[in-house]
């Protein structure tokens, strides 16, 4: 029992108190919300569960312009995919905000448009559609071609 309170305060969700924590302060950080302490999804803590998913969707709120202003969050680099050719073109270009600390697997995402997009990790906009490895990608003639793209 007493390892679930802690836990629970520890994510800004019910202080010791009955309360909540803090809202996501300027730097998206939770704060304390009174009495109940610190919590463990502010600072610089791994973006370990519960914390990562929290971080994930905050990112992802942020604007482009004020993304690195939060210390977990960074700007996400994409190419778009050439669906009739099946190959990545232009350079890439910044396409959102999300969490740092994602994996160097190449990954294909869908934006909530439909447009595809090659990310040289896996870290994808929140809200977009994680498509897994991008295979088959070659470079777009004429188009710049893509960062890392597969043959």
């Amino acid at each position: 029992m007493l390892a679930l309170a802690v836990t629970l305060v520890g994510c800004g969700k019910v202080d010791s108190d009955g309360g909540t924590g803090g809202a996501p302060g300027a730097d998206g950080s939770i704060g304390s919300g009174g009495s109940g302490g610190s919590s463990a999804c502010d600072g610089t803590n791994d973006n370990l569960s519960p914390c990562r998913d929290e971080r994930i969707e905050n990112c992802g709120r942020q604007e482009l312009d004020r993304c690195t202003e939060v210390s977990y969050c960074q700007v996400l680099n994409a190419s778009p995919i050439d669906l009739a050719a099946e190959c990545v073109g232009d350079s890439p270009q910044d396409v959102g905000c999300g969490i740092i600390g994602c994996g160097a697997r190449e990954t294909r995402a869908e934006d909530p448009d439909g447009n595809h997009w090659y990310f040289p990790s896996t870290c994808i906009p929140y809200g977009w559609t994680d498509l897994g490895f991008p295979s088959g990608l070659g470079e777009c003639s004429g188009l710049g071609g893509g960062a890392g793209a597969g043959p």
